[in-house]
């Protein structure tokens, strides 16, 4: 048999063996890849709402601030926190009764910002029973006996372990289909396998105490493999 021949044959069966029953190699992502994409559109539409405050002109710039100075009064107002004296003075000029317009772009922003925060920890629905593949840390959750066959993967060492702890959209939380030796949480690990758009509340325990940890992706039967670019 050609030496050609024979290349071709163990390169068909390296593909095959990395394809197996799934028909489709992984889709490598990186952590940005499992924020919703919505969030990156709803974040340019904030940056754009706020550069065009600075081409507007003078009178309704000073506008827009009394609306928002009186706005942010009166929430502290509602929380009992003392008013300054220029806080108080435009409160009770009642800005949003002499500038609706401003009012109004207010209002836009105030949802489009409502809109961002909630997106922080909200998944990608495309990613659901997706067999991909995904590099980060391990942070383990149980053992057998010295190897790990459950852990939480994230994306920097440290994460979880101080405060704060990264978006629900930036944990996976595995189970290996093999358990493993951990090298140490300063060691990454690539992960493959079926990516879930499933929460779950786990409890991680820390060398100062545990901390109930809320991932909003599963990985079930999950292959461990050092990591390498």
């Amino acid at each position: 048999m050609p030496l050609s021949t024979m290349r071709l044959i163990l390169l068909t069966g390296l593909l095959y063996a990395h394809i197996g029953v799934y028909g489709v190699p992984p889709k490598t992502l990186n952590w940005e890849d499992l924020k919703p994409a919505e969030l990156s559109k709803t974040e340019h539409q904030v940056a754009q709402m706020q550069r065009s405050v600075f081409k507007l002109p003078r009178a309704e710039r000073l506008a827009l601030q009394a609306v928002q100075l009186e706005r942010e009064a009166q929430y502290r107002t509602l929380a009992g926190e003392q008013l300054s004296d220029k806080e108080r003075a435009a409160f009770s000029a009642k800005p949003s009764l002499k500038y609706p317009k401003a009012v109004a772009f207010w209002d836009k922003v105030s949802a489009a910002n409502e809109r961002y925060a909630a997106l922080q920890n909200e998944v990608e629905p495309s990613l659901n029973e997706q067999r991909v593949r995904i590099p980060g840390y391990v942070l383990p959750l149980e053992f057998n006996g010295s190897a790990v066959t459950e852990f939480l993967l994230v994306p920097y060492v440290g994460a979880c372990i101080h405060e704060p702890t990264p978006s629900a959209n930036q944990m996976v939380h595995v189970q290996a289909k093999v358990p493993f030796e951990s090298s140490g949480l300063f060691i990454p690990v690539w992960i493959e396998g079926k990516l879930e758009t499933q929460s779950g509340s786990y409890n991680l325990n820390l060398v100062d105490g545990a901390a109930q940890i809320s991932p909003a992706y599963q990985m079930r039967a999950a292959e461990v493999a050092p990591y390498h670019q």
